[in-house]
């Protein structure tokens, strides 16, 4: 049986982890702001991976891979906690410039993990033309089996679906490893990313989401949240009471 190359297993796991990356996305932007908001993420998407080709076309790196992956995983990481803090409102956004220079931060942090998926794919490619085939059999291959987890994932892990996205690509840069002396560096970004699944996040909720009405009224509070593979319900408790004048 043939040795599999390693560069095509972190090629499979990286692809994996930008696909679920972009299905997460689509939902959280859909929960956050509405659910038209959600396709800007292709056009998040679209836009990393082609100022990736610019970036290759301009500047000659000599082997990108590890360092590519590595920051894939921490983008993802910083751009949702960027993101998920800043306050966006599509309302304003016609007389308030301040919420467009939002949107362009919106766009500059979450294309980053999508421009270094387009370093690592487009530097495979140009070293293995030959085999091209191949580099697509394992680039489309852990594409479509990201799509795939993305909805059981984001059922158990719902925000937190994040964290084991950028994991999958710690994980993805061990195989694109040159020199073993960084070993070290990777495992103690593994446990720090295993520690993430501990803290307590959420969603930045639009204020015109229901769910900020519900919380608006009198004593009321969010009791119970439950993510499944295509919504998330929550729950909210309030004793209001409103009394006839007399």
């Amino acid at each position: 049986m043939p040795k599999i190359n390693k560069t095509y297993i972190g090629l499979f796991l990286i692809s994996l982890a930008t696909l679920m990356l972009e299905i997460s996305l689509i939902r959280f932007f859909s929960i956050a702001q509405w659910y038209h908001f959600a396709f800007m993420v292709i056009s998040i998407a679209l836009f990393g991976i082609a100022a990736s080709g610019t970036f290759l076309f301009v500047k000659s790196v000599k082997n990108p891979l590890f360092l590519s992956s590595v920051l894939f995983s921490l983008s993802t990481i910083a751009g949702f906690f960027i993101t998920n803090n800043l306050s966006f409102d599509a309302y304003k956004a016609t007389t308030n410039l301040a919420h467009i220079f939002v949107l362009l931060l919106y766009y500059a942090f979450l294309s980053l993990p999508f421009f270094f998926l387009g370093v690592i794919v487009a530097f495979i490619l140009s070293k293995n033309q030959k085999n091209s085939g191949v580099v697509y059999f394992y680039n489309l291959s852990g594409s479509a089996l990201g799509t795939i987890l993305a909805m059981p994932a984001l059922a158990f892990l719902n925000v937190k679906v994040i964290f084991l996205i950028s994991l999958t690509g710690f994980f993805a840069s061990l195989f694109f490893m040159h020199n073993k002396r960084l070993n070290k560096v990777v495992l103690f970004l593994i446990i720090a990313n295993l520690l993430l699944f501990f803290i307590k996040i959420d969603i930045n909720i639009s204020p015109y989401k229901e769910l900020s009405h519900a919380l608006n009224i009198p004593n009321s509070k969010l009791i119970a949240t439950k993510w499944n593979s295509f919504s998330r319900v929550d729950v909210v408790t309030s004793s209001f009471t409103r009394y006839a004048p007399g």
